[in-house]
């Protein structure tokens, strides 16, 4: 960059390995992809502006890649650092995200169009936080949406339910055995059809679909 002269391998290679950030399950295999781990970091960092060289980004990469696969003890922090270094060269030269030298640190702020990346990102990898322990209570979703004038949205809105681990009890009826309130808005939103979607908390089924409910999410891992 114009102005700066600053050894990006030289500034990566000097972080150290050290307990960082938590990804999802869904966070780990949308990042494997080796070109979105820059913006995979400002993802979990949850900033506009996050440090190359943070120590707990080669953490972040362990749970991504999985040390394993690296091979030897000795080859793996050169090839972990292979993987930050080509990530964030590539996201800057697609224009995804800038890069700044503060000082000792170098600093990565998403471009214009590395924003709207993160945006997809997230709503791809979107999940509903759980608490540690399940109260026993569901949640159910009601999806009235007029077929004939939001078709596909209907369709997108249960296949992203799907892939969310809700379980379909009816077409037009899934559930879920956390609070997904702030979630489902947000997928309604995106698809626009927020007036024909409801979701409200159920004490008490059907007593064999609640025997199939409970199969469900058990062998998903969730309850």
């Amino acid at each position: 960059m114009t102005g700066q002269t600053y050894d990006l391998k030289k500034e990566i290679s000097g972080a150290a390995p050290r307990p960082g950030f938590e990804l999802t399950e869904a966070q780990m295999e949308r990042l494997r992809r080796v070109g979105e781990v820059a913006l995979g970091v400002s993802v979990i960092a949850g900033t506009a502006a996050v440090s190359v060289v943070a120590p707990n980004i080669f953490s972040a990469l362990d749970k991504i890649f999985g040390k394993k696969q690296y091979g030897t003890r000795r080859n793996t922090l050169a090839r972990r650092e292979e993987q930050v270094i080509k990530s964030f060269y590539y996201m800057r030269r697609q224009g995804y995200i800038k890069i700044k030298k503060r000082g000792d640190l170098l600093i990565v702020h998403p471009m214009e169009l590395g924003q709207r990346r993160l945006v997809k990102l997230k709503f791809e990898n979107l999940s509903v936080r759980r608490p540690r322990s399940w109260q026993g209570l569901w949640w159910l979703v009601l999806a009235d949406i007029p077929s004939k004038q939001f078709r596909a949205a209907a369709d997108m809105f249960q296949k992203k339910l799907k892939q969310m681990d809700f379980y379909p009890l009816q077409r037009t009826a899934w559930v879920y055995p956390f609070d997904p309130r702030t979630e489902v808005e947000a997928v309604a939103a995106h698809y626009r059809i927020s007036p024909f979607v409801t979701t409200m908390e159920v004490k008490r089924l059907d007593k064999s679909d609640e025997e199939v409910l409970r199969d469900f999410f058990r062998e998903k891992g969730l309850i």
